[in-house]
C-alpha cells in the first residue's frame, strides 16, 4: 500500500504531521529513501501556514542549488505557498502522538542536511480535521514571563480535563515557586541530583519518596482533604513507605508474630464501622508493624517473611481480632535526601510506635490508617507529620491477670479500637515495597 493510500484510511482528528522529502535541488544527494513519499491530496497547505503562524521555514540550500535564490549564507526563507516548503512535503502520520523515530525525522536534518525545518513547533503537530492544535503563546522565548505563557498554552491540547487542570496548576507553581526564591542555577542542578537520588533509592525494599512525602507533610495533607469531614472524621491516616501487598489471611485470633521476636504479649481488637456507627462486615483488613527493635520484615534480614503481618477479616459484628508484640518507636532511614534533609532543618528521625491497618471493602473508601501509642514520648514531635487526634490509641497492661492465650505467663498488652469507614470508592493503593532487602541491594 502506498503512504497516499494508507493516509486515506487512516482517521484525520488523532493524527500527526510529518515531513515527507521530495526530490532535492540538482546538486544534492538524494534523502533517505524512508523520508520519500508523495504529497496526499487532502492534505491542506494552510495547515502548515496556520502551524507557523506565518513564519517562515528556513531551508539550507547547497552551492549545486539552481533556484538562484540563495543569499549569502546558503539559506533562504519564504512563506508556504504551494504544496511544498522548499521541497518539503507533509503526510499525515495516525495516532495519538509522534512516534520517537517520527519526532527525529520531523526535527532533524536528513543525511545530506537537505529540507532541515527550524520550527520546532512544526514537528509532530497534533491535529483535529485540517486544524492544527496549538496555544497561543509563541515558542520562540523572549522573557521568563512569556515561558510561563508558552508552556500553560501547550497544556490546553490535553483532552483529559483532569490531566490539564493539574498541569497547569502544577508549572504555574513550579514556575512561581522558582521565582520567589530566585533559585540560582546552582541550587537548580543540586535539586535535580535530589530528584534523581530520590528515585534511585526506591527499591523494592524501600521507598524514599513516599519518605519524603511524609516527611513534608504532604502525605497527611492529602489524607486530611480526602476522607471525611470536620464533624465526622474517618480513620484514614498514612499508608507509610512499608505496606506490602499479599500477606497471608489469617483467622482472627491468631497470631502474626512468625519469628522470634522480643517484646511483651499484645492482644488486639479492632470494630470496623461507617460514619452512622453501623458494622462493616466482611471488610478485609491488611495489619502490618515494625518489630521492637524499630524494623519492619522487609527492612531487616533476620526475622521471618511477613513477620508482624496479616490479613483478617472482620466478622457479622464488625470485629477482627489478632495477637502481636507490643510495637516500638523507631528512627526513619536517615542515610538518602529524606536524612539530609531533616539533617538541615534540625529535626529529629524519630517516629511514635504505632500499628498499621489497611481497609479495603467494595462500597467503602479504602483507608490505611496508623494507631498510635497513647504514651509514646514521640507523639508530639512526629518526623511524618502523621499523629492525629483521633487515631491515639490506649494501651492496657495487665499483670497477674491470665492472657487470652495461656502460653503468656508474662505482663501483657491489650489495645481495643473503632476504625471509621465511609461509602465510596474502593481501590488499592500501589504498595510502597514488595520485597525483603535481603532479595536485592537495597543501599537504603
Amino acid at each position: 500500500m502506498s503512504l497516499r493510500e494508507q493516509d486515506a484510511v487512516r482517521p484525520v482528528e488523532d493524527a500527526c504531521l510529518l515531513p515527507a522529502v521530495r526530490a532535492p535541488p540538482a546538486g544534492l544527494p538524494r534523502a533517505e529513501p524512508q523520508l520519500q513519499a508523495e504529497l496526499p491530496s487532502d492534505v491542506l497547505v494552510q495547515d502548515v501556514q496556520n502551524a507557523l503562524q506565518t513564519q517562515p521555514v528556513r531551508h539550507r540550500l547547497g552551492p549545486g542549488d539552481r533556484s538562484g535564490q540563495g543569499g549569502s549564507n546558503g539559506s533562504i526563507s519564504a512563506h508556504t505557498s504551494s504544496s511544498t516548503i522548499h521541497g518539503r512535503a507533509f503526510i499525515r502520520v495516525a495516532g495519538p502522538r509522534c512516534s520517537l523515530d517520527e519526532q527525529r525525522r520531523c526535527t532533524s536534518r536528513t543525511a545530506s542536511g537537505y529540507s532541515h525545518v527550524t520550527r520546532g513547533a512544526l514537528a509532530c503537530l497534533p491535529r483535529v480535521g485540517s486544524r492544527p492544535l496549538r496555544g497561543d503563546a509563541d515558542m520562540i522565548i523572549l522573557d521568563e514571563a512569556q515561558l510561563t505563557a508558552a508552556v500553560l498554552a501547550e497544556t490546553e491540547r490535553a483532552g483529559d480535563p483532569r490531566v490539564k487542570e493539574i498541569t497547569q496548576a502544577l508549572v504555574r507553581h513550579l514556575h512561581g515557586f522558582a521565582r520567589e526564591v530566585r533559585l540560582t542555577e546552582k541550587e537548580f542542578d543540586t535539586a535535580i541530583n535530589i530528584v534523581t537520588r530520590l528515585g534511585r533509592l526506591t527499591t523494592p525494599s524501600h521507598n524514599e519518596v513516599r519518605l519524603m512525602a511524609g516527611s513534608l507533610g504532604l502525605s497527611t495533607l492529602v489524607s486530611l482533604m480526602n476522607n471525611g469531614t470536620e464533624g465526622s472524621p474517618t480513620s484514614a491516616n498514612l499508608l507509610g513507605p512499608f505496606w506490602r501487598q499479599g500477606s497471608p489471611a489469617m483467622n482472627n485470633g491468631e497470631s502474626i508474630v512468625r519469628s522470634p521476636t522480643e517484646g511483651p504479649p499484645l492482644f488486639f481488637t479492632g470494630r470496623i464501622v461507617d460514619t452512622d456507627g453501623t458494622s462493616v462486615v466482611g471488610a478485609e483488613v491488611d495489619i502490618w508493624h515494625a518489630s521492637p527493635a524499630g524494623l519492619y520484615e522487609n527492612q531487616d534480614p533476620e526475622q521471618a517473611e511477613w513477620n508482624l503481618r496479616g490479613k483478617f477479616f472482620s466478622d457479622a459484628e464488625g470485629v477482627f481480632a489478632f495477637r502481636s508484640i507490643r510495637p516500638s518507636g523507631y528512627p526513619i532511614p536517615m542515610d538518602g535526601p529524606v536524612g539530609d534533609l531533616l539533617t538541615a532543618l534540625k529535626r529529629h528521625p524519630f517516629r511514635p510506635a504505632h500499628l498499621h491497618a489497611l481497609i479495603h471493602k467494595p462500597g467503602y473508601k479504602t483507608i490505611a490508617s496508623q494507631l498510635y501509642s497513647h504514651d509514646d514520648p514521640i507523639l508530639e514531635t512526629d518526623a511524618q507529620f502523621g499523629v492525629v487526634q483521633n487515631l491515639v490509641g490506649i494501651y492496657t497492661r495487665h499483670e497477674n491477670e491470665p492472657a487470652p492465650d495461656p502460653d503468656v505467663t508474662e505482663a501483657w498488652y491489650s489495645l481495643e479500637f473503632t476504625f471509621v469507614v465511609e461509602r465510596g470508592e474502593s481501590w488499592l493503593p500501589t504498595p510502597p515495597v514488595s520485597a525483603q532487602r535481603d532479595t536485592e541491594a537495597d543501599g537504603a
